[in-house]
């Protein structure tokens, strides 16, 4: 970290130093949004000029303050002159997207002419209307795909990539960090960092947490929503492309400071257990930790340790189940400091940098309604639970590039996240717990720290006249999840006593469990190692370009999971002292109370609760990118994967267990485009994607959850997913960045995994028979200037946009299976998403307005089991969020308003199984309102 730091600062201290003159930067594309290699840009009236490199970008520099024309030219292309355009003293730099246009054989030279704001118009939707899917030399309008741009999520009230995510088409969130893909549960997605494959972040489910990257570190997020024989196979829902902020072409260092607060936790009285003095940073301190000196359990649970020895390791605990009362929770806190650099040597090389330090703290409090049914209506317990909770989410990102020439580029990018909970749950209510009605008063503290490392190293290279293009990239992923000290604990009395006055701790007799006075440490690192190599070679069928893409990948990916479960125990029930159990929790295992008399704490860790995994994937592919009929694109191939999975844990002491699964898949896909004209785009899509079962998901860890009462455990003869996926879109861009899509999509599943219930406390997974998903996507941006085009007119500032999602999705089950509901969707699949939105810009007065509306529809969060658990569906909510913003002069002022309508998380049972919600005759399981939320922040640019 200390190297992060100095290197950041010394970017800083450089930004001042070399802050240049007038700058004049571009990006040069054909028609079909492909950069033009080597294209000349030429300053009129000055002896300025540059060559596009291989990205078709060029930089001019120490310019002058005036107006100015460019002129760019390129072999077989019209000569295009830009005009209007300005530098001045207080803005020295400007940004050109410039689009060539073949020239008409036969005629003489053919000029060009149109203003700086035509031409970023008309770039902006050749951009859109070529949206990128792959990364070789023109595989560039060949697949379904949506995104959202940096401007985009400046203009949301988003402070993580979870909650920008909502925001694109077909795309809802699940638990504030959990991707679903049109309605598909977030196993079925991958996400990549710059185009590396990220490890899953999650120790009890196949899934990457999206909360952990600040939103202000990204460039861009791109979803594939179709296969290409370059992308990762494993795959059904999309492949979620994370870009982080690139090579700087100028000098720049942006300070940003923001503040908040919520409508249910800021200012108000709160409880939490003891801090340690790192808790700020995202780091538990050692604190929570076991302490060193406290026996490993081969050691602990030897028929040779004494039940003296166990007392002595019992006294070396931390007393750590205090429970304080605080008067007031803070406001939100958050800083973003970010800064840029480049210089360009005398062999005209250039260099860059950009660095990035994030931080934010919130806190939030909330309450939550818990109930717990049996079959036939019977509740068996009612909770109200108060959750405070703290979270730190900090990054540190820096990326360097270096072109060597036009031909030739570097880049070095890395990025380290932390992201940690520490929540507090304070719950009371009744409960049929120890077969009995009582009043409960229960406690649970957790938390738990993620830190994500990544780095990629990457290069680009142009070969020969015939611009062959080369990329290649090694990448290394590091995900370290520590949860140190989990902790629970009950007391209860008598519901029906009027004469039991007092709460009494459930502490078993002669052997601890987890679930009562129990206590949970856990250790999760996953690395993964990747390479990839690309060769585009482009070539002419006639006077018709074409390409051919090949491309090899590989990675190597382990993970190690310990986990130790500790419980107390009433060590001796003859001598033990009964009032003991009346002592407040804080008390009641202080080292007085441990011996024969009290209590010792038991290790109760089983062979299950830790697992090693190795899995390798070689992967091998070949694409070809084909136009014919001047109106037909054809990009189409196949995909060879190789993946073997290896598990070893052990069921007892005496009985180890390994897991090997070896598979190798062929898989192709085609996607086919029709331009019907220069504004419309018809897309057909077909490919064959797979879903292998993740680590977690096999191993037979068995993990209890102190706020759903239940335990999830791995099974072990999970097999693949294979995938048959099937889309058409319609595309329309009227223009001035408007867009109409319409997408049609099919999926079948072989053999879908899902998570169910196992009895009545047990969850695992399981393989189901098949499934379908079908669907339609609809996604629009209109600008209002059709009502009055006057650029000071309001509706020439003002957009609107949306995107909609219509899903049915349909599980098919063996005649001999027994289910809750032959008709059920999907685990995680909502029949309907619904983004809508307006924007309100003035360029002018620095004036911003953004008003955002989200909401899913009702949505199966747990697969039940006859005569067992019923299905647990969750409810649909509706989110509003505001932003406002002002720019003035360097300052950049905003204020936004999220959740501003506070629907409560809903989830509820059904005595048939169905989704549709009934204030009378649905079952409430969960309850939770998170309550609104206000920001302020501001920005400044040296």
């Amino acid at each position: 970290m200390k190297a992060i730091y100095l290197l950041l600062i010394s970017v800083f201290v450089q930004s001042f130093a070399f802050a240049g003159n007038g700058k004049i930067e571009g990006k040069v594309v054909d028609e079909s949004n492909l950069p033009l290699i080597g294209a000349i840009v030429k300053l009129e009236g000055t002896e300025l000029g540059a060559r596009t490199d291989l990205d078709g970008k060029f930089i001019l520099k120490n310019i002058d303050p005036g107006t100015y024309s460019l002129i760019v030219s390129y072999v077989s292309y019209d000569k295009k002159v830009i005009s209007d355009i300005v530098l001045s003293q207080q803005n020295a730099f400007q940004s050109l997207s410039i689009v060539m246009n073949k020239s008409n054989k036969g005629l003489g030279e053919v000029v060009v002419k149109g203003s700086m704001k035509k031409e970023n118009i008309g770039a902006l939707l050749v951009q859109q209307k070529n949206m990128a899917g792959g990364k070789g030399i023109i595989f560039n309008t060949i697949t379904i795909s949506d995104g959202i741009s940096a401007e985009s999520i400046k203009r949301s009230p988003d402070k993580n990539t979870g909650d920008v995510l909502k925001r694109v088409t077909g795309v809802s969130i699940n638990e504030r960090k959990f991707v679903v893909i049109r309605g598909l549960s977030d196993r079925y997605n991958i996400a990549l960092l710059n185009g590396s494959i990220l490890p899953s972040t999650e120790a009890d489910r196949k899934a990457f947490s999206f909360d952990m990257f600040p939103a202000s570190m990204l460039d861009n997020i791109t979803i594939i929503k179709a296969a290409t024989p370059d992308l990762p196979g494993e795959f059904a829902g999309g492949v979620i492309d994370l870009v982080t902020k690139d090579i700087p072409t100028e000098n720049f260092i942006n300070l940003q400071l923001g503040t908040g607060a919520n409508s249910q936790g800021t200012f108000r009285p709160y409880n939490d257990t003891k801090n340690g003095k790192k808790d700020w940073i995202g780091f538990d301190d050692g604190t929570r930790a076991l302490p060193s000196s406290f026996p490993v359990t081969d050691s602990f649970q030897s028929p040779t340790y004494t039940r003296a020895q166990k007392y002595e390791a019992t006294k070396a605990l931390n007393n750590t189940w205090k429970i304080s009362s605080h008067n007031a929770m803070l406001p939100n806190r958050a800083i973003q400091l970010t800064s840029g650099y480049s210089t360009t040597f005398k062999n005209k090389s250039t260099f860059g940098v950009i660095g990035a330090l994030s931080y934010n703290r919130s806190q939030r409090f909330n309450y939550v309604n818990r109930n717990e049914y049996e079959l036939g209506n019977e509740r068996t317990a009612e909770y109200t639970d108060t959750v405070a909770k703290d979270e730190v989410l900090a990054g540190a990102l820096i990326n360097m590039g270096y072109k060597l020439n036009t031909r030739t580029k570097f880049a070095f990018r890395n990025s380290y996240n932390i992201n940690s909970e520490d929540q507090t749950i304070n719950r009371f209510g009744t409960s049929d717990i120890l077969s009995a009605p009582n009043l409960v008063k229960a406690t649970s503290s957790q938390f738990t720290s993620n830190r994500l490392v990544t780095s990629q190293l990457s290069g680009e290279h142009l070969i020969s006249k015939r611009n062959i293009k080369v990329q290649w990239s090694g990448g290394y992923n590091n995900v370290h999840r520590n949860t140190p000290n989990l902790q629970k604990m009950i007391y209860t009395k008598d519901k029906n006593n009027p004469d039991d006055t007092t709460f009494t701790a459930i502490v078993p007799i002669n052997r601890g469990t987890a679930i009562y006075a129990g206590k949970f440490y856990s250790v999760l690192t996953e690395k993964i190692y990747n390479g990839k190599l690309d060769v585009s070679v482009p070539f002419n069928v006639g006077k018709i370009a074409q390409a051919v893409k090949v491309g090899s990948y590989i990675q190597s990916k382990d993970r190690v999971f310990n986990s130790r479960i500790l419980g107390y125990a009433i060590s001796n029930p003859v001598l033990f002292d009964s009032k003991l159990n009346d002592l407040p929790q804080d008390q009641i295992f202080n080292d007085e109370n441990i011996g024969d008399h009290g209590y010792r704490i038991d290790d109760v860790t089983e062979p299950t609760g830790s697992y090693e995994a190795h899995s390798a994937l070689q992967a091998a592919y070949v694409m070809m990118d084909n136009k014919f009929l001047k109106k037909f694109r054809l990009v189409y191939g196949v995909r060879l994967e190789n993946f073997t999975q290896t598990l070893n844990s052990a069921i007892d002491k005496n009985t180890p267990l390994s897991i090997k699964q070896h598979n190798t898949d062929l898989l192709p896909s085609m996607n086919l485009t029709y331009s019907l004209d220069k504004k419309t785009n018809l897309r057909f899509c077909a490919s064959k994607t797979l879903s292998r079962p993740e680590f977690r998901e096999l191993a037979p860890f068995p993990f209890y959850d102190f706020n759903t009462s239940s335990v999830l455990v791995g099974k072990q003869d999970l097999k693949q997913c294979k995938i048959q996926n099937y889309d058409v879109r319609y595309e329309y861009y009227p223009g001035k960045g408007q867009l109409f899509s319409v997408s049609l999509f099919y999926k079948k599943f072989d053999s879908p995994i899902e998570p169910t219930t196992k009895s009545f406390r047990d969850r695992s997974y399981k393989n189901a028979m098949m499934a379908n998903s079908y669907g339609v996507e609809m996604e629009f941006r209109k600008s209002l200037s059709f009502i009055n085009d006057n650029e000071q007119s309001v509706w020439n500032k003002l957009s609107v946009f949306g995107n909609l999602a219509f899903i049915k999705s349909v599980v098919k089950f063996s005649a001999q299976e027994a289910v809750t509901n032959k008709e059920r969707p999907m685990q995680g699949q909502s029949p309907y998403l619904i983004n809508l939105g307006a924007a309100y810009t003035d360029p002018k007065t620095g004036i911003g307005a953004t008003i955002l509306y989200n909401r899913i529809g009702p949505r199966l969060s747990e697969v039940g089991l006859p005569q067992v658990y019923q299905d647990v569906y969750e409810y649909s909510r509706n989110v509003l969020d505001f932003q406002l913003s002002k720019r003035i002069k360097k300052f950049d002022l905003r204020i936004s308003l999220g959740d501003i309508l506070h629907d409560p998380y809903l989830f509820y049972q059904n005595e048939d199984n169905s989704g549709t919600y009934s204030k009378t005759k649905s079952r409430v399981i969960t309850k939770t309102n998170l309550g609104s939320s206000l920001g302020l922040s501001c920005a400044y640019k040296f």
